[in-house]
Parts: C-alpha cells; sequence; structure tokens
C-alpha cells in the first residue's frame, strides 16, 4: 500500500516537472512574439511616415563601421514578403495594412498563449497541492505503523 502512495507521488512529481517545463516553453514563446509584435509596430510607425515626403536623408551603411550621408526615394515603394520568400511590390499605404492585420494575428496568438499559461500554472499549482496531501498522508500511515521506505522519498527528489 505504501510503495502504490510512494509511486502515485513520483507520477506527481513527473506531472508538476512537465506542467513547469511546458509553462517555460509557453512563456518563452510568449516574449518571442511579444518581440515581434514590437518589430511590426516600429515597421507601422515608419511605414506611416515615409510617404510624408518625398525623400529622407539617411544614414548608409558602407560596411560593419562606416556610414555615409544619402536619400531615400520613390519611399511610397515598399517589397512586401508574402511567406516563402515571395515579395510584393506595394504602395506604404497597402503595406501598413499588412502590417496591421499581422499584428492582429499576433494579438490572438498572444491572448491564446496567455491563457494556455493560465491553465498549465493552475494545473502545476494543482499538481503540488495533490502531492503534498498524499505525502502528508504516506506520512501518517507511516506513523501508525505501516513500512514507509524513506529512500523512496529521496529518489523522488532526484537523489541516490
Amino acid at each position: 500500500m505504501a510503495s502504490d502512495a510512494h509511486r502515485t507521488a513520483d507520477e506527481f512529481l513527473q506531472a508538476q516537472q512537465h506542467y513547469y517545463t511546458n509553462l517555460k516553453a509557453k512563456k518563452d514563446e510568449m516574449q518571442r512574439y511579444r518581440a515581434s509584435r514590437q518589430q511590426h509596430e516600429d515597421a507601422a510607425k515608419l511605414l506611416a511616415d515615409l510617404p510624408t515626403k518625398t525623400r529622407h536623408e539617411v544614414m548608409v551603411p558602407m560596411g560593419s563601421k562606416a556610414f555615409m550621408p544619402g536619400e531615400l526615394i520613390h519611399t511610397n515603394e515598399v517589397m512586401v514578403l508574402l511567406g516563402e520568400n515571395y515579395f510584393a511590390e506595394r504602395s506604404s499605404f497597402q503595406a501598413g495594412a499588412i502590417v496591421r492585420r499581422r499584428m492582429d494575428v499576433i494579438d490572438e496568438v498572444i491572448s491564446k498563449l496567455e491563457k494556455q499559461i493560465k491553465d498549465l500554472g493552475m494545473r502545476g499549482d494543482l499538481s503540488a497541492e495533490a502531492r503534498k496531501s498524499l505525502m502528508a498522508k504516506i506520512e501518517s500511515e507511516g506513523a501508525r505503523g505501516a513500512p514507509a521506505p524513506a529512500p523512496a522519498e529521496g529518489h523522488a527528489k532526484g537523489k541516490k
């Protein structure tokens, strides 16, 4: 009976570790999507500013350490990545609309990830609470004289 309880405690520990591993992966994915959204916001601001003038003064990179003054012309013409290395020439206004649609998709993904992170956090907390109550039950059985091998607890934490 006690070995079954210890096995159940080990299963709870494995489930909890699984939830926390998935939680970390989802948080990392969320961070990448938020960074991507920020890049899209920056691009949308630039695309809104480009057609306001016909020429823009810029510093053009000449290698990795040198810059030279230059001008951007035809600033209302933008090449947009459609996917799979296909590009299309669009106006700044059209490109801005594409960026806004992509930002809407990113917002939906972020919303779904937030829900998944919340769910995984609750599952991890529940598995931790269940494991604590199971360990309390094992300890109470051990106090009543039932054989409860101590090495199993150390093994559950990864010790030998």
